[in-house]
């Protein structure tokens, strides 16, 4: 009896005992974090759909490409944030010119509308050009840093005389033997990949340079010299340099140079051949 009306007396009147997910919503709500982020994600989409309805109910008179160009025009066609110049480095004057051709740039330029990779492969798929570099500088000018191929050979093969870089690369054309004449020539099929080869020979070759005329490949194995008057000097396949070395040291080259010989051939190791142009029936010509 006792215990019945103690719990008479602590029995809660006038409240219904809360739910467990009521607690758990209420225990969160405390968190002041939660209701600044829900009060922030109101707010934005208070703005976000305000913003689109303002736009939908003006969208006849409102031209979204027109904004958009008129944005990048403020932004990046001021004077002080174009691209107002180019500049070539390490160019002569007749690639500088080739490369603006090629580029056909019109100043001033929107940062935004240039491909920096673009260009600078077109830049390097010129046959001169062994390397370039593109920045853009704080004073608005594209520039570009270029590493020319120095052409150091020609190589006639047909009719075409190509100038060689020191891989045999090719670095252009020219029309003319005339209009080269301080580079070495080569003649024949693989000469091309032989370039570093045929320049050391005309090293050796120094003390006779003013009869050298070229250099012909027999067969893409060995070397014919060709002098003044059609005289071939005619290396072996192996040991050419150590051999013309020799020939060029011995005591009668020049008494053999100034006979009317058609070639002199040192390809027999230790022996000096020469022939008489009786005997020649057909030489490649330089």
């Amino acid at each position: 009896m006792i215990r019945s009306e103690y719990q008479h007396h602590n029995k809660t009147k006038g409240y219904s005992t809360p739910s467990k997910l009521r607690y758990r919503i209420e225990r969160i709500w405390r968190r002041v974090w939660l209701r600044k982020l829900i009060l922030w994600v109101l707010i934005l989409i208070f703005f976000a759909t305000s913003l689109t309805s303002g736009l939908l109910i003006f969208k006849n008179e409102f031209n979204f490409r027109g904004f958009k160009s008129t944005m990048e025009a403020f932004a990046f066609e001021r004077p002080e944030l174009s691209i107002i110049d180019l500049n070539i480095k390490g160019a002569n004057p007749d690639l500088s010119n080739q490369i603006k051709a090629i580029l056909q740039l019109s100043f001033p330029i929107n940062p935004l509308k240039i491909n920096i990779n673009y260009l600078q492969e077109l830049i390097n798929d010129v046959e001169s050009v062994d390397f370039s570099k593109i920045r853009i500088t704080k004073n608005g000018i594209l520039e570009v840093v270029i590493r020319e191929r120095i052409p150091v050979a020609l190589h006639r093969d047909g009719k075409q005389l190509m100038l060689l870089d020191i891989d045999g690369r090719r670095i252009g054309e020219v029309f003319s033997r005339l209009d080269r004449q301080d580079l070495p020539l080569v003649v024949g099929q693989g000469a091309n990949y032989r370039v570093k080869e045929s320049l050391e020979i005309y090293k050796l070759a120094s003390p006779i340079i003013n009869r050298v005329r070229g250099m012909i490949l027999v067969g893409e194995r060995r070397w014919d010299i060709v002098l003044d008057g059609n005289l071939k000097i005619k290396l072996p396949e192996k040991g050419a340099k150590k051999a013309f070395s020799a020939f060029l040291e011995s005591g009668e080259v020049m008494k053999i140079l100034r006979q009317d010989f058609s070639a002199v051939d040192l390809r027999n190791r230790g022996k000096v051949i020469v022939r008489t142009k009786t005997t020649v029936i057909r030489e490649e010509k330089i």
